[in-house]
């Protein structure tokens, strides 16, 4: 892979997966976004790609092979936006998403959509587990009930704007 692209949303996971993938020589680079703040948030805080940048380094990932993209929206769809931008201005051939399990189906349809089915840029999802639940248990945990039916209505929403 050209790239590896940690989704927003999962730092405690996410960018161990990344550095990972590319401690193994599967990726080149690091593409992690960067949504502007949200109103009312204080400066003081890091921000989250701050945070992944800084796991990343810890990992022993080069500072060098970071990219940070500053996303317009703050969303799934606006990190799709982003790394399409990315390809396009970087003459990207392949890139691994990194994201959680319950996320990637969603995901994977902002992604065929954004890129188009027969891209010529290969995309793979890569599945992040999660921390206390997984495709066998979620339900059992209010972590996981949480995540997956917030993720099925986010899922239900992108169906209805964009399947009619």
């Amino acid at each position: 892979m050209d790239v590896v692209y940690i989704l927003g949303g999962g730092a405690e996971t996410r960018p161990l997966l990344a550095s990972a993938i590319v401690q193994a020589g599967l990726a080149e680079r690091v593409l992690v976004p960067d949504p502007a703040p949200l109103p009312g948030t204080s400066a003081s805080l890091p921000r989250e790609a701050e945070l992944i940048r800084g796991m990343l380094t810890s990992e022993g990932v080069d500072d060098n092979i970071i990219d940070v993209v500053s996303l317009r929206q703050m969303s799934t769809e606006g990190e799709v936006e982003a790394l399409s931008e990315y390809v396009q201005t970087h003459s990207t051939q392949s890139v691994a998403v990194v994201t959680d399990d319950y996320h990637t189906r969603r995901c994977r349809r902002l992604l065929e959509r954004t890129f188009g089915i027969a891209s010529s840029v290969t995309i793979e999802l890569v599945s992040c587990p999660t921390d206390g639940f997984d495709a066998e248990n979620w339900w059992q945990r209010e972590a996981g009930l949480t995540a997956y039916l917030l993720e099925s209505a986010k899922l239900a929403r992108e169906c209805i704007n964009n399947c009619w």
